[in-house]
């Protein structure tokens, strides 16, 4: 266990952005120097290319970081992106949002959508599906986030409704992950569900299947003896979520309403509910 903490502390160490890293001032400065229409353009080009270079195993939280900061003093002083203007780098300051990991700073970041939504560059429908579900599904487990009235949905999620995002904040969040990640792990098991085939056939008729590999998640207790999941993505991306429990080997997720556990037994981990397993993981090897 003393080599998994050792892991865990350094794998940490690599992954963790510090806010003290990102030099603001002259993110500040760069765009402060955007003057003209065309300096937009460019501008917008290189942060949607800066954004798709670093993804899948190649993301870098200190990039997505400073891309955030960036796009967030651009919002303020430019407004949402055109798809007219820009074509498709139009879509830079909602990805950027999104591959932003931590939903206290989606919480602050929040504007840079609103801002989309209300110049026409987001649908309403989008708006729901693909960045308030998440938001909404931390506290309830229905579908409700589809129908609600905007201004409830909003208050639910706890979203920044300010016409300006506060880069001060930003930073006041990331240190305070930072200091989250820096509590020691006591504990910690990976498990996996398994693959399945997928079969699909051709316009030929030819029969064709791949592999769809199972889905990976960590569940580590830290030092002060709180319980975490965490899903395992190639990309890193997943936040913690703190589980609570609920009867003898059962947790759910802290602060949700839902008839939905997981059972943490020696050898496997259940999803589901009191009738239904919805998923299935083995436990296997910690690869140091």
């Amino acid at each position: 266990m003393k080599k998994a903490i050792l892991f865990i502390l350094a794998f940490a160490g690599t992954t963790m952005t510090s806010a003290q890293s990102i030099d603001t001032l002259a993110i500040k400065a760069e765009v402060a120097a955007i003057k003209t229409f065309e300096d937009q353009v460019q501008f917008i080009y290189d942060i949607y290319w800066k954004d798709q270079t670093h993804r899948g195993a190649e993301t870098n939280d200190s990039i997505d970081l400073r891309n955030l900061i960036a796009i967030s003093y651009f919002i303020n002083a430019h407004g949402y992106p055109k798809l007219e203007d820009h074509g498709r780098t139009a879509a830079a300051p909602s990805l950027i949002w999104t591959h932003n990991k931590y939903d206290a700073i989606d919480r602050i970041t929040f504007p840079i959508i609103r801002c989309g939504f209300l110049s026409g560059e987001i649908r309403e429908k989008d708006l729901r599906l693909n960045y308030l579900r998440g938001l909404y599904h931390r506290k309830y487990d229905n579908n409700n986030y589809r129908t609600l009235p905007l201004k409830e949905l909003f208050t639910i999620c706890e979203v920044n409704l300010d016409s300006l995002i506060s880069v001060k904040k930003i930073l006041e969040a990331k240190a305070q992950i930072d200091s989250f990640n820096r509590i020691p792990i006591a504990e910690q098991t990976l498990w996996k569900s398994k693959d399945r085939i997928d079969r699909y056939t051709l316009a030929s008729g030819e029969v064709k299947e791949r592999t769809i590999a199972g889905e990976k998640i960590r569940i580590f207790t830290k030092a002060d003896g709180k319980i975490y999941l965490q899903n395992e993505h190639i990309d890193r991306s997943g936040e913690p979520r703190e589980l609570e429990q609920i009867a003898p080997d059962r947790y759910k997720y802290k602060g949700q309403e839902t008839n939905k556990f997981f059972a943490i037994l020696d050898d496997r981990v259940l999803f589901g509910d009191s009738l239904l397993v919805f998923r299935s993981y083995d436990k296997i090897e910690i690869d140091h």
